[in-house]
Order: structure tokens, then sequence, then C-alpha cells
């Protein structure tokens, strides 16, 4: 018996000329019709953007429009090329920290210490003269000035920016009040006892911007709203948060947030990790015409009650 052959598949061709005329032309008006896909201009971020410090003092066009988005959805954003000598910090931290957190001033964390350092208060200043020697002193005290002023320019810059941007309705500016600078060092040891929460329960004090210096890389934790971002740090990340009072400045329009640097754990050294940081608060004189959000409310509630009060009286 013959074997049978299965017959050839049809061609695209042979398909097409064997189908209904109709449906081909509705298939191929269908085709006409189909819609060019494209990728969305703005793709959700999944850590704050890092600002060239040069770009924002030029006012680039593209670093502002970076500082003001990651400000709005993370509450924090990144900058580099600030100019700060990380390297000659970590030196000069790394030779004397160990002496200098012996002194009485220090606050405890946890996880790490802090000493709110002030070159002109006379406690600190006897203190870290005596464990590390008075010439020692000096020249640690100018690099840990010069820091202090830096961090201080940047802060001015970047308010400046925020101000600039018209987010504020009422066009204010920002006018920095007291300010608080301190010397940070992480345990390796004992890197998970606290938490962003607990952190910023400890230091509960309202702030407009903290910018955090990092001289060692590690990981920072970034709280805002419910959500928790995490992201690597290198030695000379400079990382800055937006707090509560330029939430409040901004009508809610930029997030607060709260940071926490965790340090690495590394094999062949128990060394602490340093970093610098710097807090920034808002005037509050009695001339500042900023309301918040919560008082704006009030006095609308307010203006309701004796409308309705005053229509009742002449109705």
């Amino acid at each position: 018996m013959a074997e049978r052959i299965p017959p050839p598949i049809p061609t695209a061709k042979g398909v097409r000329s064997a189908a209904d005329p109709i449906l081909s032309e509705q298939i191929d008006r269908s085709a006409a019709q189909i819609p060019e896909l494209k990728l969305p201009q703005h793709v959700a971020l999944s850590k704050p953007d890092e600002i060239s410090y040069e770009s924002l003092v030029s006012r680039e066009d593209e670093s502002v429009r970076g500082l003001l988005r990651s400000v709005r959805d993370f509450g924090a954003v990144g900058i580099s090329d600030h100019g700060i000598p990380t390297e000659e910090l970590r030196f000069a931290l790394g030779n004397y920290s160990d002496r200098i957190f012996t002194v009485e001033y220090r606050t405890s964390y946890g996880d790490h210490e802090q000493i709110e350092w002030g070159g002109d208060d006379r406690r600190i200043a006897e203190e870290a003269a005596a464990a590390i020697g008075e010439q020692n002193y000096q020249i640690f005290r100018q690099k840990m000035d010069n820091a202090a002023i830096k961090l201080e320019a940047i802060a001015k810059e970047l308010a400046d920016v925020i101000a600039q941007s018209g987010i504020n309705q009422y066009h204010e500016t920002i006018k920095f009040g007291e300010s608080k600078f301190s010397i940070q060092r992480y345990n390796r040891t004992n890197r998970n006892s606290s938490s962003v929460s607990s952190e910023t329960r400890q230091e509960s004090e309202p702030y407009a911007l903290s910018l955090h210096l990092f001289l060692e890389s590690g990981e920072f934790r970034l709280k805002h709203d419910l959500s928790l971002v995490s992201f690597e740090t290198k030695p000379e990340s400079l990382i800055v948060t937006t707090g509560k009072q330029i939430e409040e400045w901004s009508v809610g329009e930029i997030k607060s947030a709260e940071g926490k640097f965790m340090v690495k754990p590394l094999l062949h050294t128990s060394k602490a990790s340093l970093s610098l940081r710097q807090k920034w608060t808002i005037s509050k004189s009695k001339s500042d015409k900023a309301i918040s959000l919560s008082e704006q409310i009030l006095i609308l509630l307010v203006i309701a009650l004796l409308y309705k009060f005053v229509s009742y009286i002449f109705s």
C-alpha cells in the first residue's frame, strides 16, 4: 500500500487568498489602527536623585527639576561634587575619634554615639584639648569648622533653590534659625539596635534640612510616609533630608523624611565608622507671615462659623 504524503503547509499568501475578502479587509484596517507604544517620560525612581552641587549653583534646569522631584517623592536628595575634603576628615577623625569620644558631653543611641560639636563650646573644647593635646585640637577644630561652613553654604543654596521654585504659594523665603553640627561614630559590632523610628523619637526636635556627610561606605535607610527606602552610600556621599518644617512651609507638597545610616560589618576590622551631620531649623520670628496648614484650616473653620452665626442673626 502506497504511503500517503501529507499535503504541504499553505503559505501566508495561500492562506490570505483563501480567506474571506471581507474578513481580510477588516484585518487590514485593524492592523493600521494599532496604537504606537511609547515609554512614559517619567519613571518612578527607587531612590533619591543625586544632583551635582555645581549644577545647582548655576541653576541648570535639569538639576533643579531633579532636586524638586526628589524632595517631593522621597523627602531627600543626594549631592555630589560638594567640594568637602572627606579624605582629610576621615584621616583626622580616624586618628582622634577614640580619644575625642571619651568626652563627657556625648550621647549614645545604642549602635552609635554622637557629639554635638561647637568650637566655641568651652566644655567640649577643654575636654577635647586634654584628650588629644592642644595643638592637635586646634588642627582638628579647624577641619571641623571648615566642614561646618561648607555644609552651611550647601544648605542655604538648597533652601534658595526650593524657595525660588514657587512651591510656596506665598513666595516666602526659607529663613534658617539655629543649626546643630555633630560628629557621629557607628559601632560595627552593634549595628541593629535602633531603627529609623526609634532614633527619630530620641531626636524629636523639628527641623528643616538635615545634611548627612558619610566618610565610609554603608547603607542609608530612609523613611517617608509609610515607606522605607534603602540604598548604598559611598565614602564621600552627602544625603540631605527634608523635615517637618519644610513640609509645613510647602503646605505638604514636599515630603518630610528621616534617615539612618547603617554601617557595613567588615571581617578584617571592627573599627568604628564616622560621619558628620548638620541640622537646620527655620527661624520663627514674630514678623514671619508663614501660616501652617493646620492654622489655615482652623482660620477657615472660624470664618465659616462666623458666617453662619451672622446669617442666623440677620435672617
